[in-house]
């Protein structure tokens, strides 16, 4: 694939859908081995959104504001993290919610998510993929 903005949004966009339909899969399985197949399925998806999230993140981020902006990333997820624990626990113990049904709602929240961000590529930046460029990223890296 190509390295352009229009592909990396192409690519999130997939790993957002696979992330939901990994989950409503989830769900409705029963055998342990399917189980964990899926999981590997729906944890696939996961790895690549966080990485390509990290990726868009140091292309479009200056250098100077990095440090904040993964800062800010990382209290994002880690309270993420904290809401969906106290919500999976208010549902299972005072709603009464199966585990099951708890994944679902994940997988529907996910392809929610999926929506939006196809709605956002096909609406939002349309105009700007039609001047769209590749922004070099440079590192002081060096590989012997």
């Amino acid at each position: 694939v190509p390295d352009s903005p229009l592909n990396n949004r192409r690519i999130l966009l997939y790993n957002l859908g696979q992330f939901g339909v990994g989950f409503l899969l989830l769900s409705f399985s029963r055998n342990f081995v399917l189980f964990c197949i899926l999981c590997s399925f729906r944890s696939g998806a996961s790895g690549c959104l966080w990485t390509f999230s990290s990726v868009i993140l140091q292309r479009l981020v200056p250098k100077d504001m990095m440090g904040r902006v993964f800062a800010l990333e990382m209290a994002l997820l880690t309270l993420g993290a904290s809401i969906s624990s106290l919500l999976t626990g208010w549902l299972l113990d005072y709603m009464e919610w199966s585990p099951f049904s708890i994944i679902r709602l994940a997988g529907i929240i996910a392809l929610g998510y999926a929506c939006v961000w196809a709605f956002l590529m096909h609406v939002v930046f349309k105009d700007i993929d039609a001047k769209s460029v590749i922004i070099p990223v440079k590192t002081n890296i060096s590989i012997r």
